[in-house]
């Protein structure tokens, strides 16, 4: 056990456990490249307070978590932030380089990452479970917004946002994705969802049983982007349909191949787990698609990409050019 009670400390050198806990209760400033690992079983690392300092932080907890009570490189960005655990608790990081967090088991209940605030990589990539996936599809979300209506932003202004295959992410919020390419699998989100990009990746699934939030399960029809309402900005690539609803029926920047659904209002307590309280439900689309004839247009952004403006919907309309005797034809 490594229990650190000092209201501030600096650290600038390894610690490993073999399956104990590491706690550090106050503030912590990195001085050199920290590695911690408590071995491959149940020993948790355990930040209390704020981390900060131009250095990469790679936290190794087996089957213990990872849990970041507080903002991560709020005053002084790290280089680099690995995480790796049973679960893993983020409140917010903000890098110069790469963010990774995996999660060591795949069950859908205890496995999953919480978090708040906002990831922000200057120079690199942030990625949830990239290398692992799931290969089974989870009711619920694997990756949630723990607060209600709070806002989540995830910006790899010069690197790319990734989710592992069958991931799941849920925001009782506003949800921003921002990045060079975005790799992305299931979304829900409050209140807007925007995702901006040169290139967005869809990663079609099959479809899966999902939790409900009166504890009934329903089989929904695959990948699934919900929100009240939704921006897409770059052009999505998927080897299959995308699935899309929100609250009036159309959305921000979607190619018209891709068939919006009218969802309805979501409330809270559609994102709201009857079993745990979590916000982690992964909303599946409802509703009819929408009938009107977009009205759309293309803009060239450089080095952005084709931004697809399709939420401007117009009755259609016919001119005809006729003489002005034309009755007495």
């Amino acid at each position: 056990l490594v229990n650190v009670d000092s209201d501030a400390v600096e650290l600038g050198g390894d610690v490993t456990t073999t399956d104990d806990n590491v706690t550090f209760a106050g503030t912590v400033t990195l001085t050199g490249d920290v590695a911690i690992d408590t071995g491959a079983g149940d020993g948790d690392i355990m930040f209390d307070d704020t981390v900060d300092g131009a250095f990469a932080l790679i936290l190794t907890a087996g089957d213990g978590e990872v849990e970041l009570q507080e903002q991560v490189g709020g005053t002084d960005p790290l280089a680099e932030l690995a995480a790796e655990g049973a679960s893993i608790f983020l409140s917010g990081v903000n890098t110069t380089g790469d963010q990774s967090y995996d999660v060591t088991g795949l069950d859908a209940d205890d496995n999953k990452i919480s978090l708040t605030g906002d990831y922000i990589s200057t120079n690199g990539d942030i990625a949830f479970n990239e290398n692992a996936g799931r290969t089974d599809v989870p009711p619920v979300a694997t990756i949630y917004g723990r607060d209600a209506n709070a806002d989540v932003t995830i910006s790899a202004e010069n690197g790319d946002f990734i989710m592992g295959m069958n991931e799941k992410l849920s925001v009782a919020g506003n949800l921003t994705i921002e990045a060079q390419t975005a790799v992305l699998s299931d979304l829900s989100a409050l209140n807007h969802l925007s995702v901006v990009a040169g290139r967005i990746v869809l990663l079609d699934r099959a479809s899966g049983r999902v939790l409900n939030s009166d504890g009934s399960l329903s089989t929904d029809g695959g990948l699934d982007f919900v929100a009240n309402t939704m921006h897409f900005r770059g052009l999505p690539e998927t080897s299959g349909v995308a699935r899309m609803a929100t609250r009036s029926g159309y959305a921000s920047g979607v190619p018209h191949e891709f068939a919006v659904h009218k969802f309805g209002r979501i409330t809270l307590d559609r994102l709201t787990n009857p079993n745990t309280g979590d916000f982690d439900l992964d909303l599946q689309i409802e509703g009819p698609t929408t009938l009107l004839v977009p009205e759309a247009s293309t803009v060239i952004v450089p080095d952005i990409g084709p931004v697809m403006l399709i939420d401007m919907f117009v009755e259609p309309t016919i001119t005809l050019d006729l003489p002005d005797d034309w009755r007495r034809m």
